[in-house]
């Protein structure tokens, strides 16, 4: 059986669909999908998506660990960004399945 991406490992491709496979999870990539390049800071990111600041903890270690969401410190606070090109991957892999289907 042929890999279903290229680039991705398929274990890659479960980690990352596994991690996004969760509303709050979902609704962290969504809100950040919409601050775009600059991210949000975890208290900004935390009532964008409805969810409290350890459960954002929680879920952003899960993101984090999958490749989808990156971290910066600035001064006291955490800054939280989607990365794209990881969420592209899954997309590409899944279109890829989908055409051989």
């Amino acid at each position: 059986m042929a890999p279903y991406h290229r680039k991705m490992r398929a274990d890659d491709i479960v980690t990352r669909l596994s991690a996004l496979a969760h509303d709050a999870r979902l609704d962290i990539c969504r809100a950040l999908a919409r601050a775009g390049a600059e991210g949000l800071a975890a208290a900004d990111l935390a009532g964008r998506a409805k969810i409290t600041p350890p459960s954002l903890t929680h879920h952003a270690k899960i993101l984090m660990h999958a490749g989808i969401l990156g971290q910066e410190r600035q001064g006291r606070s955490v800054v939280y960004r989607l990365r794209p090109e990881a969420v592209g991957d899954v997309a590409e892999a899944l279109a890829t399945l989908a055409a051989e289907a």
